[in-house]
Protein backbone atom coordinates (compact mmCIF):
# COMPACT_ATOMS: atom_id res chain seq x y z
CA UNK A 1 0.00 0.00 0.00
CA UNK A 2 3.36 2.44 0.01
CA UNK A 3 1.93 3.49 -3.50
CA UNK A 4 -1.72 4.53 -2.37
CA UNK A 5 0.17 6.77 0.91
CA UNK A 6 2.38 8.24 -2.11
CA UNK A 7 -0.61 9.01 -4.31
CA UNK A 8 -2.05 10.58 -0.84
CA UNK A 9 0.79 12.72 -0.04
CA UNK A 10 0.79 14.28 -3.61
CA UNK A 11 -3.30 14.96 -3.43
CA UNK A 12 -2.94 16.69 -0.52
CA UNK A 13 0.39 18.66 -1.66
CA UNK A 14 -2.20 20.25 -4.43
CA UNK A 15 -4.40 20.88 -2.16
CA UNK A 16 -2.10 22.87 -0.30
CA UNK A 17 -0.63 24.40 -3.45
CA UNK A 18 -3.94 25.29 -4.87
CA UNK A 19 -4.33 28.41 -2.26
CA UNK A 20 -1.24 29.97 -4.09
CA UNK A 21 -1.68 33.31 -5.88
CA UNK A 22 0.37 35.44 -7.86
CA UNK A 23 1.59 38.79 -7.18
CA UNK A 24 -1.04 40.96 -8.31
CA UNK A 25 -0.19 43.31 -11.26
CA UNK A 26 0.42 46.56 -10.63
CA UNK A 27 -1.43 49.19 -12.13
CA UNK A 28 -0.57 51.82 -14.28
CA UNK A 29 -2.16 54.81 -12.54
CA UNK A 30 -1.83 57.30 -15.72
CA UNK A 31 -3.42 60.22 -15.76
CA UNK A 32 -6.54 60.91 -16.97
CA UNK A 33 -7.59 64.38 -17.06
CA UNK A 34 -10.82 65.86 -18.18
CA UNK A 35 -9.47 68.44 -20.73
CA UNK A 36 -6.48 68.56 -23.30
CA UNK A 37 -5.46 72.05 -22.69
CA UNK A 38 -5.89 74.87 -19.71
CA UNK A 39 -8.28 77.23 -19.29
CA UNK A 40 -6.58 80.17 -20.04
CA UNK A 41 -4.92 78.04 -23.56
CA UNK A 42 -8.74 77.00 -24.34
CA UNK A 43 -8.37 78.16 -28.81
CA UNK A 44 -10.52 81.28 -29.75
CA UNK A 45 -12.20 79.00 -32.40
CA UNK A 46 -13.12 76.10 -30.51
CA UNK A 47 -15.70 74.26 -32.43
CA UNK A 48 -19.57 73.07 -30.74
CA UNK A 49 -19.50 70.21 -33.23
CA UNK A 50 -18.63 66.81 -31.80
CA UNK A 51 -18.22 65.25 -35.32
CA UNK A 52 -16.03 61.78 -35.13
CA UNK A 53 -12.99 61.24 -37.11
CA UNK A 54 -13.23 59.07 -40.22
CA UNK A 55 -12.88 55.38 -41.05
CA UNK A 56 -9.27 56.11 -41.63
CA UNK A 57 -8.00 59.51 -40.06
CA UNK A 58 -6.31 60.79 -43.76
CA UNK A 59 -9.75 60.61 -45.23
CA UNK A 60 -10.76 63.88 -43.69
CA UNK A 61 -8.12 65.93 -46.30
CA UNK A 62 -10.74 64.52 -49.09
CA UNK A 63 -8.05 63.74 -51.57
CA UNK A 64 -8.21 60.92 -53.98
CA UNK A 65 -4.67 61.13 -54.41
CA UNK A 66 -3.51 60.75 -50.81
CA UNK A 67 -5.88 57.48 -50.82
CA UNK A 68 -4.31 55.86 -53.67
CA UNK A 69 -0.75 56.22 -52.13
CA UNK A 70 -2.02 55.04 -48.92
CA UNK A 71 -3.35 51.42 -50.30
CA UNK A 72 0.17 51.01 -52.15
CA UNK A 73 1.83 51.79 -48.59
CA UNK A 74 -0.74 48.77 -47.84
CA UNK A 75 0.44 46.23 -49.68
CA UNK A 76 3.86 47.44 -50.35
CA UNK A 77 5.79 49.14 -47.45
CA UNK A 78 8.51 47.02 -46.12
CA UNK A 79 8.23 48.40 -42.39
CA UNK A 80 4.79 47.32 -42.70
CA UNK A 81 5.27 43.79 -43.53
CA UNK A 82 8.13 42.93 -40.85
CA UNK A 83 5.76 43.82 -38.23
CA UNK A 84 3.18 41.69 -39.48
CA UNK A 85 5.61 39.26 -39.34
CA UNK A 86 6.80 39.76 -36.08
CA UNK A 87 3.13 39.75 -35.13
CA UNK A 88 2.32 36.96 -36.30
CA UNK A 89 5.19 35.44 -34.53
CA UNK A 90 4.32 37.11 -31.28
CA UNK A 91 0.82 35.29 -32.17
CA UNK A 92 2.10 31.58 -32.66
CA UNK A 93 4.46 31.39 -29.74
CA UNK A 94 1.16 32.86 -27.77
CA UNK A 95 -0.90 29.81 -28.95
CA UNK A 96 2.56 27.59 -28.17
CA UNK A 97 2.50 28.60 -24.49
CA UNK A 98 -0.92 28.17 -24.24
CA UNK A 99 -1.09 24.69 -25.68
CA UNK A 100 1.68 24.14 -23.00
CA UNK A 101 -0.60 24.33 -20.56
CA UNK A 102 -2.36 20.79 -21.74
CA UNK A 103 -1.74 17.02 -21.60
CA UNK A 104 1.08 16.61 -23.59
CA UNK A 105 0.95 12.84 -25.52
CA UNK A 106 3.27 11.65 -28.10
CA UNK A 107 3.44 8.40 -29.86
CA UNK A 108 6.83 6.63 -29.40
CA UNK A 109 8.24 3.58 -31.72
CA UNK A 110 11.50 2.57 -31.90
CA UNK A 111 13.43 -0.58 -33.22
CA UNK A 112 17.18 -1.40 -32.60
CA UNK A 113 19.79 -4.13 -31.77
CA UNK A 114 21.48 -4.30 -28.42
CA UNK A 115 23.96 -6.26 -26.13
CA UNK A 116 24.33 -6.47 -22.67
CA UNK A 117 27.53 -6.60 -21.09
CA UNK A 118 28.05 -8.88 -18.16
CA UNK A 119 28.19 -6.78 -15.43
CA UNK A 120 24.60 -6.14 -15.63
CA UNK A 121 23.87 -8.80 -13.43
CA UNK A 122 26.42 -8.29 -10.98
CA UNK A 123 28.08 -11.78 -9.47
CA UNK A 124 25.49 -13.73 -11.67
CA UNK A 125 27.62 -15.38 -14.10
CA UNK A 126 24.86 -14.62 -17.07
CA UNK A 127 25.24 -13.51 -20.13
CA UNK A 128 22.39 -12.21 -22.83
CA UNK A 129 23.61 -12.42 -26.11
CA UNK A 130 22.65 -9.83 -28.98
CA UNK A 131 19.01 -9.49 -29.82
CA UNK A 132 16.76 -6.98 -31.65
CA UNK A 133 13.79 -5.52 -30.37
CA UNK A 134 10.88 -3.15 -31.68
CA UNK A 135 8.66 -1.07 -29.41
CA UNK A 136 5.57 1.03 -29.72
CA UNK A 137 3.17 3.13 -28.16
CA UNK A 138 1.62 6.15 -26.68
CA UNK A 139 2.94 8.54 -23.93
CA UNK A 140 1.16 11.03 -21.57
CA UNK A 141 2.15 13.63 -19.67
CA UNK A 142 0.99 17.11 -17.46
CA UNK A 143 2.34 18.96 -15.25
CA UNK A 144 0.07 20.38 -12.61
CA UNK A 145 0.57 24.07 -12.60
CA UNK A 146 -0.38 24.63 -9.18
CA UNK A 147 2.22 27.80 -8.28
CA UNK A 148 0.59 29.31 -11.77
CA UNK A 149 3.73 29.30 -13.40
CA UNK A 150 2.77 28.47 -16.48
CA UNK A 151 -0.49 30.82 -16.82
CA UNK A 152 1.70 33.34 -16.24
CA UNK A 153 3.96 32.30 -19.24
CA UNK A 154 0.91 32.35 -21.06
CA UNK A 155 -0.38 35.61 -19.55
CA UNK A 156 3.25 37.26 -20.67
CA UNK A 157 2.80 35.56 -24.30
CA UNK A 158 -0.49 36.71 -24.94
CA UNK A 159 0.56 40.34 -23.55
CA UNK A 160 3.60 40.47 -26.05
CA UNK A 161 1.29 39.04 -28.68
CA UNK A 162 -1.20 42.08 -28.17
CA UNK A 163 2.18 44.60 -27.81
CA UNK A 164 2.93 43.80 -31.21
CA UNK A 165 -0.61 43.98 -32.58
CA UNK A 166 -0.06 48.05 -31.24
CA UNK A 167 3.37 47.85 -32.47
CA UNK A 168 2.11 47.03 -35.67
CA UNK A 169 -0.60 49.90 -35.01
CA UNK A 170 1.84 52.64 -34.17
CA UNK A 171 4.35 51.31 -37.29
CA UNK A 172 1.25 52.25 -39.91
CA UNK A 173 0.15 55.19 -38.11
CA UNK A 174 4.04 56.47 -38.80
CA UNK A 175 3.87 55.56 -42.02
CA UNK A 176 0.98 57.36 -43.12
CA UNK A 177 1.79 60.18 -41.66
CA UNK A 178 5.00 60.48 -43.24
CA UNK A 179 3.03 59.77 -46.64
CA UNK A 180 0.65 62.68 -46.17
CA UNK A 181 3.65 64.85 -44.64
CA UNK A 182 5.02 64.59 -47.47
CA UNK A 183 1.90 65.16 -50.18
CA UNK A 184 1.53 68.21 -48.50
CA UNK A 185 5.24 69.32 -48.54
CA UNK A 186 5.25 68.32 -51.92
CA UNK A 187 2.42 69.59 -53.28
CA UNK A 188 3.16 72.94 -51.74
CA UNK A 189 6.50 73.05 -53.28
CA UNK A 190 5.36 72.48 -56.50
CA UNK A 191 2.95 75.27 -56.05
CA UNK A 192 5.61 77.60 -55.12
CA UNK A 193 7.86 76.76 -57.78
CA UNK A 194 5.21 77.92 -59.99
CA UNK A 195 5.14 81.01 -58.27
CA UNK A 196 8.71 81.40 -57.64
CA UNK A 197 9.10 80.61 -61.50
CA UNK A 198 6.51 83.69 -62.01
CA UNK A 199 8.59 86.06 -59.57
CA UNK A 200 11.46 85.28 -61.25
CA UNK A 201 10.54 86.30 -64.95
CA UNK A 202 9.13 89.56 -63.47
CA UNK A 203 12.39 89.79 -61.73
CA UNK A 204 13.65 89.64 -65.47
CA UNK A 205 11.16 92.57 -66.96
CA UNK A 206 12.07 94.52 -63.84
CA UNK A 207 15.75 94.49 -64.50
CA UNK A 208 15.44 95.19 -67.92
CA UNK A 209 13.01 98.75 -67.24
CA UNK A 210 15.65 100.00 -64.86
CA UNK A 211 18.63 99.37 -67.77
CA UNK A 212 16.33 100.91 -69.60
CA UNK A 213 15.61 104.27 -67.03
CA UNK A 214 19.43 103.80 -66.41
CA UNK A 215 20.40 104.41 -70.17
CA UNK A 216 17.37 107.75 -69.83
CA UNK A 217 19.03 108.80 -66.82
CA UNK A 218 15.94 108.20 -64.38
CA UNK A 219 17.27 105.29 -62.68
CA UNK A 220 21.11 105.14 -61.02
CA UNK A 221 23.95 102.34 -61.36
CA UNK A 222 22.83 101.17 -57.60
CA UNK A 223 18.97 100.91 -58.86
CA UNK A 224 20.37 98.39 -61.47
CA UNK A 225 22.79 96.88 -58.91
CA UNK A 226 19.47 96.58 -56.38
CA UNK A 227 17.79 94.60 -59.12
CA UNK A 228 20.09 92.21 -60.62
CA UNK A 229 20.77 91.21 -56.47
CA UNK A 230 17.03 90.76 -56.10
CA UNK A 231 17.10 88.55 -59.42
CA UNK A 232 20.07 86.34 -58.33
CA UNK A 233 17.62 85.54 -54.81
CA UNK A 234 15.07 84.52 -56.39
CA UNK A 235 16.51 82.39 -58.38
CA UNK A 236 18.56 81.11 -56.19
CA UNK A 237 15.12 79.31 -54.73
CA UNK A 238 14.55 77.57 -57.46
CA UNK A 239 17.48 74.74 -57.55
CA UNK A 240 16.26 74.38 -53.44
CA UNK A 241 12.64 73.83 -54.46
CA UNK A 242 13.54 71.22 -56.90
CA UNK A 243 15.47 69.13 -54.56
CA UNK A 244 12.55 69.52 -52.29
CA UNK A 245 10.17 68.10 -54.45
CA UNK A 246 13.23 65.15 -56.02
CA UNK A 247 13.51 64.64 -51.49
CA UNK A 248 9.83 64.68 -51.12
CA UNK A 249 9.27 61.76 -54.46
CA UNK A 250 11.90 59.90 -53.71
CA UNK A 251 10.97 59.41 -50.01
CA UNK A 252 7.30 58.47 -51.11
CA UNK A 253 8.47 55.76 -53.86
CA UNK A 254 10.52 54.17 -50.55
CA UNK A 255 7.41 54.32 -48.17
CA UNK A 256 5.72 53.17 -51.33
CA UNK A 257 7.82 49.92 -51.38
CA UNK A 258 10.02 50.85 -54.56
CA UNK A 259 13.00 52.49 -55.60
CA UNK A 260 12.73 56.34 -56.73
CA UNK A 261 13.10 55.53 -60.21
CA UNK A 262 10.12 53.34 -60.42
CA UNK A 263 7.82 54.49 -58.41
CA UNK A 264 4.71 56.77 -60.24
CA UNK A 265 3.74 59.62 -58.48
CA UNK A 266 0.21 61.35 -58.78
CA UNK A 267 0.34 64.63 -59.86
CA UNK A 268 -0.08 66.98 -55.90
CA UNK A 269 -1.21 70.54 -55.83
CA UNK A 270 -2.26 71.92 -52.15
CA UNK A 271 -5.89 72.87 -53.35
CA UNK A 272 -6.75 69.20 -53.62
CA UNK A 273 -6.46 68.98 -50.26
CA UNK A 274 -9.37 69.58 -47.80
CA UNK A 275 -8.60 71.13 -44.08
CA UNK A 276 -10.75 68.72 -42.00
CA UNK A 277 -12.67 70.01 -38.80
CA UNK A 278 -10.51 70.15 -35.85
CA UNK A 279 -11.62 67.42 -33.52
CA UNK A 280 -11.07 69.83 -30.26
CA UNK A 281 -14.23 68.92 -28.11
CA UNK A 282 -13.54 65.00 -28.21
CA UNK A 283 -13.03 63.49 -24.75
CA UNK A 284 -9.55 63.47 -23.50
CA UNK A 285 -9.95 59.43 -22.89
CA UNK A 286 -9.59 59.35 -26.58
CA UNK A 287 -5.92 59.32 -26.16
CA UNK A 288 -6.15 56.17 -24.69
CA UNK A 289 -6.83 54.11 -28.08
CA UNK A 290 -3.14 55.77 -29.30
CA UNK A 291 -1.11 52.37 -30.41
CA UNK A 292 1.90 53.49 -28.35
CA UNK A 293 -0.46 54.23 -25.47
CA UNK A 294 -1.89 50.55 -25.72
CA UNK A 295 1.81 48.90 -26.72
CA UNK A 296 3.11 50.26 -23.63
CA UNK A 297 0.07 48.73 -21.36
CA UNK A 298 0.73 45.73 -22.87
CA UNK A 299 4.25 46.20 -22.02
CA UNK A 300 3.15 46.29 -18.24
CA UNK A 301 0.91 43.86 -18.32
CA UNK A 302 3.91 41.77 -19.77
CA UNK A 303 6.19 42.63 -17.32
CA UNK A 304 3.58 41.77 -14.52
CA UNK A 305 3.19 38.20 -15.57
CA UNK A 306 6.71 38.13 -15.75
CA UNK A 307 7.19 38.76 -12.53
CA UNK A 308 4.25 36.16 -11.52
CA UNK A 309 6.55 33.97 -13.06
CA UNK A 310 9.26 34.03 -11.17
CA UNK A 311 7.65 34.44 -8.18
CA UNK A 312 5.95 31.07 -8.97
CA UNK A 313 9.51 29.33 -8.97
CA UNK A 314 9.66 29.44 -5.32
CA UNK A 315 7.01 26.67 -5.52
CA UNK A 316 7.00 23.36 -6.21
CA UNK A 317 6.26 21.71 -9.81
CA UNK A 318 4.13 17.84 -10.11
CA UNK A 319 4.79 15.84 -12.78
CA UNK A 320 2.23 13.14 -13.41
CA UNK A 321 3.19 10.42 -16.37
CA UNK A 322 1.61 7.35 -17.90
CA UNK A 323 3.00 5.14 -20.51
CA UNK A 324 2.33 2.02 -22.81
CA UNK A 325 4.49 0.42 -24.95
CA UNK A 326 4.41 -2.90 -26.65
CA UNK A 327 7.86 -4.39 -26.73
CA UNK A 328 8.70 -7.64 -28.69
CA UNK A 329 11.81 -9.23 -30.47
CA UNK A 330 10.37 -9.17 -33.61
CA UNK A 331 7.60 -7.00 -35.38
CA UNK A 332 5.05 -9.84 -35.84
CA UNK A 333 5.06 -10.15 -31.38
CA UNK A 334 3.79 -6.05 -31.29
CA UNK A 335 0.33 -7.89 -31.97
CA UNK A 336 0.67 -9.73 -29.12
CA UNK A 337 -0.91 -9.10 -25.32
CA UNK A 338 1.53 -10.78 -23.44
CA UNK A 339 4.32 -8.27 -25.12
CA UNK A 340 2.21 -4.64 -23.41
CA UNK A 341 4.61 -2.74 -21.28
CA UNK A 342 2.83 0.18 -18.83
CA UNK A 343 4.12 2.60 -16.64
CA UNK A 344 2.65 5.17 -14.03
CA UNK A 345 4.53 8.14 -12.55
CA UNK A 346 4.31 11.07 -10.63
CA UNK A 347 7.53 13.46 -9.71
CA UNK A 348 7.95 16.82 -7.54
CA UNK A 349 10.36 19.47 -7.97
CA UNK A 350 10.43 21.07 -4.89
CA UNK A 351 13.22 24.32 -4.77
CA UNK A 352 14.63 24.35 -1.10
CA UNK A 353 18.40 26.44 -1.01
CA UNK A 354 19.26 27.91 -3.97
CA UNK A 355 21.77 31.08 -2.42
CA UNK A 356 18.93 33.32 -3.03
CA UNK A 357 19.01 33.45 -6.36
CA UNK A 358 14.99 32.94 -6.60
CA UNK A 359 14.72 35.77 -4.24
CA UNK A 360 17.03 38.00 -6.72
CA UNK A 361 15.04 37.02 -10.21
CA UNK A 362 11.79 38.02 -8.52
CA UNK A 363 13.32 40.98 -7.43
CA UNK A 364 14.51 41.65 -10.97
CA UNK A 365 11.25 41.39 -12.28
CA UNK A 366 9.46 43.46 -9.88
CA UNK A 367 11.67 46.30 -10.38
CA UNK A 368 11.52 45.95 -14.35
CA UNK A 369 7.48 46.18 -13.68
CA UNK A 370 7.79 49.39 -11.94
CA UNK A 371 10.14 50.62 -15.07
CA UNK A 372 7.38 49.56 -17.42
CA UNK A 373 4.73 51.33 -15.55
CA UNK A 374 7.13 54.49 -15.15
CA UNK A 375 7.18 53.96 -19.16
CA UNK A 376 3.65 53.42 -19.51
CA UNK A 377 2.85 56.64 -17.47
CA UNK A 378 5.72 59.13 -19.31
CA UNK A 379 4.04 58.12 -22.56
CA UNK A 380 0.95 58.63 -21.64
CA UNK A 381 1.86 62.18 -20.46
CA UNK A 382 4.07 62.32 -23.74
CA UNK A 383 0.37 61.97 -25.57
CA UNK A 384 -1.40 64.43 -23.86
CA UNK A 385 1.88 67.07 -23.97
CA UNK A 386 1.70 65.75 -28.28
CA UNK A 387 -2.63 66.68 -28.79
CA UNK A 388 -2.17 69.85 -26.76
CA UNK A 389 0.71 71.01 -28.80
CA UNK A 390 -1.48 70.42 -32.11
CA UNK A 391 -4.64 71.91 -30.96
CA UNK A 392 -2.54 75.41 -29.67
CA UNK A 393 -0.55 75.46 -33.10
CA UNK A 394 -3.75 74.84 -34.90
CA UNK A 395 -5.20 77.65 -33.13
CA UNK A 396 -1.97 79.82 -34.45
CA UNK A 397 -2.47 78.51 -37.76
CA UNK A 398 -5.63 79.82 -38.35
CA UNK A 399 -4.74 82.94 -37.17
CA UNK A 400 -2.06 83.63 -39.23
CA UNK A 401 -3.79 82.14 -42.18
CA UNK A 402 -6.23 84.91 -41.39
CA UNK A 403 -3.35 87.56 -41.73
CA UNK A 404 -2.10 85.82 -44.84
CA UNK A 405 -5.36 86.31 -46.36
CA UNK A 406 -5.71 89.58 -45.42
CA UNK A 407 -2.23 90.68 -46.83
CA UNK A 408 -3.18 88.50 -50.11
CA UNK A 409 -6.18 90.97 -50.27
CA UNK A 410 -4.42 93.74 -49.93
CA UNK A 411 -1.61 93.29 -52.21
CA UNK A 412 -4.19 92.20 -55.32
CA UNK A 413 -6.24 95.70 -54.23
CA UNK A 414 -2.98 97.14 -54.76
CA UNK A 415 -2.25 95.33 -57.93
CA UNK A 416 -5.89 97.02 -59.19
CA UNK A 417 -4.68 100.21 -58.34
CA UNK A 418 -1.81 100.06 -59.88
CA UNK A 419 -2.46 98.71 -63.22
CA UNK A 420 -5.87 101.85 -63.25
CA UNK A 421 -2.94 104.32 -63.05
CA UNK A 422 -1.06 102.71 -66.08
CA UNK A 423 -4.00 102.17 -68.05
CA UNK A 424 -4.83 105.89 -67.06
CA UNK A 425 -1.12 106.93 -67.74
CA UNK A 426 -0.86 108.63 -64.22
CA UNK A 427 2.06 105.95 -63.33
CA UNK A 428 4.22 103.79 -65.16
CA UNK A 429 4.87 100.03 -65.38
CA UNK A 430 7.31 99.31 -62.65
CA UNK A 431 4.52 100.01 -60.05
CA UNK A 432 2.82 97.48 -61.43
CA UNK A 433 5.38 95.36 -62.07
CA UNK A 434 6.32 95.42 -58.19
CA UNK A 435 2.61 94.94 -57.19
CA UNK A 436 2.55 91.88 -58.90
CA UNK A 437 5.58 90.92 -57.55
CA UNK A 438 4.00 91.51 -53.71
CA UNK A 439 0.76 89.92 -54.76
CA UNK A 440 3.28 86.88 -55.85
CA UNK A 441 4.55 86.42 -52.55
CA UNK A 442 1.34 87.20 -50.59
CA UNK A 443 0.37 83.80 -52.64
CA UNK A 444 3.25 82.26 -51.56
CA UNK A 445 3.03 83.06 -47.97
CA UNK A 446 -0.83 81.89 -48.02
CA UNK A 447 0.80 78.49 -49.28
CA UNK A 448 3.28 78.04 -46.28
CA UNK A 449 0.14 78.96 -43.91
CA UNK A 450 -2.24 76.56 -45.50
CA UNK A 451 0.83 73.82 -45.33
CA UNK A 452 1.37 74.72 -41.54
CA UNK A 453 -2.58 73.93 -40.82
CA UNK A 454 -2.57 70.16 -42.77
CA UNK A 455 0.50 69.57 -41.45
CA UNK A 456 -1.01 70.57 -37.85
CA UNK A 457 -3.84 68.77 -38.87
CA UNK A 458 -2.65 65.72 -39.48
CA UNK A 459 -0.67 66.09 -36.18
CA UNK A 460 -3.82 66.43 -34.15
CA UNK A 461 -5.39 63.30 -35.98
CA UNK A 462 -2.41 61.30 -35.56
CA UNK A 463 -1.54 62.01 -31.63
CA UNK A 464 -5.45 61.34 -30.86
CA UNK A 465 -4.78 57.70 -32.01
CA UNK A 466 -5.66 57.84 -35.95
CA UNK A 467 -6.91 54.78 -36.89
CA UNK A 468 -5.95 51.11 -36.79
CA UNK A 469 -4.60 49.02 -39.88
CA UNK A 470 -7.35 48.56 -42.31
CA UNK A 471 -7.28 45.03 -43.52
CA UNK A 472 -5.58 43.95 -47.37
Amino acid sequence: MSHIRFYRLISLLSMCLAGCTLPATIPGNAPQPDHWLPADETPARASTSNTLMPTQWWQGFASAQLDTLMDRALQHNRDLETARASLAEAHQVWLASADSQWPQTDLQADAGRQKYGQALFGPVNFVIPPFSYVEAGPAISWTADLSGRRRASEARARALAAHEQHRLDATWLMISQQIAMLSFDLAEAKDEQDLQQQVTDIDRRLQDLVRESRRAGSATLPDETSAAARLDADQAALPELAQRISRDRHALAVLLGSTPDQQQLPSFHLADFSLPDSPVNLPSALAHQRPDILAAEASLQAAGAAWGYASASHYPDITLSAQWLQEALTPAGLFHAANAAWALGAGIDLPLADGGQRDAQTEAARQAMLAARSQYQQIVLDAFRQVADQLTALDHDHQLAEVRHRSLLASQEQLDTDRFRLQTGDAGLLPELMAQRALLEARMNELRARLDGLRDSAGLLVSLGGSRLPSR
